[in-house]
């Protein structure tokens, strides 16, 4: 089980935790690298294109807003003592913004986006060709069984 610690920073979020807690809840065990006996938690901050501009410059370089930034919590240390596999940081303003660019629901882009997200906190990436097929088509099965179309057509 994956516990969320949210922290929304947006005054008037469009942003529904239920919809964070959907996508966690359908990341089943075939598709986690994670030892099954254990809770876990995520840390998500929800901010703007301001906020995550900043942390995506000092964390990786990059002075540009981005959609979500995920940094997976590495340390081998027993997770009985602690649980959290890591921190997201999610720019509301750049979801909408994309969301309207792509004419994708803000819903479902904001769901795509999280689970992306996740998917790397739990051992995913797509750093060449081959992994990233695989990344993409966990997402697509995933979203699926939450009715959202596959986002890469």
């Amino acid at each position: 089980m994956i516990k969320l610690e949210i922290i929304n920073n947006i005054e008037s979020s469009k942003i529904n935790n239920n919809d964070l807690f959907e996508v966690i809840s359908n990341i089943d065990t075939k598709y986690s690298k994670l030892d099954n006996k254990f809770n876990y938690e995520i840390a998500i901050l929800i901010t703007d294109n301001k906020e995550i501009k900043h942390y995506n410059n000092k964390y990786r370089s990059k002075n540009k807003e981005t959609n979500i930034l995920s940094f997976p919590n590495i340390d081998e240390m027993d997770r009985e003592i602690n649980p959290i596999i890591g921190d997201i940081i999610i720019s509301e303003e750049k979801i909408a913004y994309e969301a309207i660019e792509q004419n994708k629901t803000f819903n479902n882009h904001l769901k795509h986006i999280f689970l992306h997200g996740v998917l790397h906190l739990i051992g995913y990436d797509h750093e060449n060709e081959h992994d990233a097929q695989i990344m993409e088509s966990i997402e697509v099965e995933i979203l699926k069984k939450i009715n959202i179309n596959n986002p890469y057509i």
